[in-house]
């Protein structure tokens, strides 16, 4: 019971529970207050689905919570909890990450990337990312080709 309860045997869906896990942070002030191995997992898992599910515009909270076989509070409670961010805020920021870094490859334009990343309207997925990134996206990836950094504002935690 206590094992469920910590998060071991929660993850069938996502591969990283039977793996060493080591988070990369895309951004230098990413929160993570993860205090034991159970955590890291926890958030890994959590991210691992996230990203196999990116392109799914429809996935959401409720998907993801599912997938870890817990309730919608709870999710939210742990999630929160370990890294400061709403299970919603937590998805846009990982989608938003994986947008700027198909934005410094330079390969696809901001309709294909913002549709790869799960938003359906490209017009909602720039306002999002110039909220985040101070920037429109389009100026992101300009600024990656001259060479120049842009004025990036991480994203805030939600109180």
């Amino acid at each position: 019971m206590v094992a469920m309860l910590l998060g071991i045997g929660i993850f069938p869906l996502c591969a990283y529970a039977q793996q060493k896990v080591v988070i990369e942070d895309e951004e230098p002030n990413f929160p993570v207050n993860c205090t034991n191995t159970l955590d890291w997992k926890f958030i890994a898992s959590v991210k691992e689905c996230i990203e196999k599910n990116m392109g799914d515009s429809d996935f959401n909270v409720e998907m993801l919570s599912n997938l870890h076989y817990m309730s919608r509070t709870s999710f939210f409670n742990k999630l929160k909890a370990l890294t400061g961010y709403a299970p919603a805020d937590y998805i846009r920021l990982i989608r938003l990450q994986h947008a700027a870094q198909l934005l410094k490859q330079g390969e696809y334009t901001i309709t294909e990337i913002a549709d790869k990343v799960g938003f359906s309207d490209a017009k909602y997925f720039r306002e999002v990312f110039k909220k985040y990134y101070g920037v429109s996206p389009s100026k992101y990836g300009e600024s990656e080709k001259t060479g120049a950094s842009p004025a990036v504002n991480l994203p805030s935690k939600t109180d």
